[in-house]
């Protein structure tokens, strides 16, 4: 199985979340780092979604993959 890991910030709700990208089925794992969003006072949960790049408009992204 090849995956990839990466952070994002959603600039509406100021969450930034952990990222693990699922290769072969084009499927990523988004993990809220603040699971309770202060602006909105509402709990952020993990969520599986296919991965369509044209729809994300990133603030930052940054890959996480360790080294060897």
């Amino acid at each position: 199985m090849n995956f990839n890991k990466f952070l994002d910030f959603d600039k509406n709700k100021k969450i930034i979340y952990y990222n693990i990208y699922l290769v072969d089925s084009n499927l990523i794992v988004k993990i809220p780092l603040i699971f309770r969003s202060k602006k909105e006072n509402t709990v952020e949960k993990i969520k599986i979604e296919k991965l369509d790049l044209i729809n994300y408009n990133y603030e930052f992204l940054l890959n996480c993959e360790q080294g060897t």
